[in-house]
């Protein structure tokens, strides 16, 4: 992404990068950016759904919690799973949602960033369709997140 942020098509975008503990040395790198917000980690659901609300497009990894939460909330996303994960767990999850969603799949190799462009240029200028989460979907999460890893 950093490097993707010193391309002219980056100036499109506002990004709000959240960062946990072992990435927030790279603050300083991604503030120098005026289109770019950083918060660290969110503990507080409340705080995440607010960001989640006025959010069109999420690059997130694999994480079926995260993925549940962003779908809930109509985010278009483009998945980078972490490809170190116990049985590659987060792969499958992004595939779940490729081939259920339409979202899109990037896999972490040395074509990540020309791939990265491709999918933000995709999504260029599509807004989400709802701000507030889909209740169906709120009601069960436990049991709808596990549904949605489900093969179809």
């Amino acid at each position: 992404l950093l490097r993707y942020l010193e391309t002219p098509s980056a100036t499109q975008f506002h990004f709000i990068v959240l960062l946990w503990s072992k990435n927030e040395s790279f603050s300083e790198q991604y503030n120098k950016h005026t289109n770019v917000t950083t918060c660290w980690f969110i503990y507080h659901p409340e705080q995440l759904a607010r960001i989640y609300q006025y959010t069109d497009i999420c690059i997130t990894r694999g994480s079926a919690t995260s993925l549940a939460e962003q779908h809930c909330f109509g985010i278009h996303k483009i998945i980078v799973p972490t490809p170190y994960t116990w049985g590659n767990h987060q792969r499958y999850n992004g595939l779940r949602y490729r081939d259920t969603y339409g979202d899109i799949l990037i896999e972490q190799n040395e074509s990540v960033e020309s791939s990265l462009s491709t999918a933000l240029a995709t999504y260029t200028g599509q807004k989400k369709t709802n701000t507030t989460p889909d209740k169906s979907f709120l009601e069960k999460p436990l049991q709808t997140i596990w549904t949605a890893m489900l093969p179809v």
